[in-house]
């Protein structure tokens, strides 16, 4: 019997498929699968990163993305030092 559950892939198989599609955008990548549907978490060096793997993950399970929990790291533009010092 061929239900959607059956062309799921599983939640391994698809981290390890979704690791490799994004070429390292996103570190510690996990998904989570809930009732609502998948939860991403992890961190990217940008937004792109972050909405890559939404559309990835969302093509590979063909469920909901539930929430997109990756969080957006900029090590480009770190946080303004606010210390008061010379600019």
């Amino acid at each position: 019997m061929n239900t959607d559950a059956d062309s799921t892939p599983r939640v391994g198989d698809a981290e390890a498929a979704l690791r490799q599609r994004l070429c390292g955008r996103v570190r510690e990548l996990r998904v989570v699968i809930r009732a609502e549907g998948v939860v991403l978490r992890g961190a990217s060096a940008n937004y792109y990163g972050k909405q890559l793997a939404q559309h990835l993950a969302h093509q590979l399970f063909r469920l909901p993305i539930f929430a997109n929990e990756i969080q957006v790291h900029s090590i480009s533009n770190p946080p303004a030092d606010d210390g008061g010092g010379p600019v």
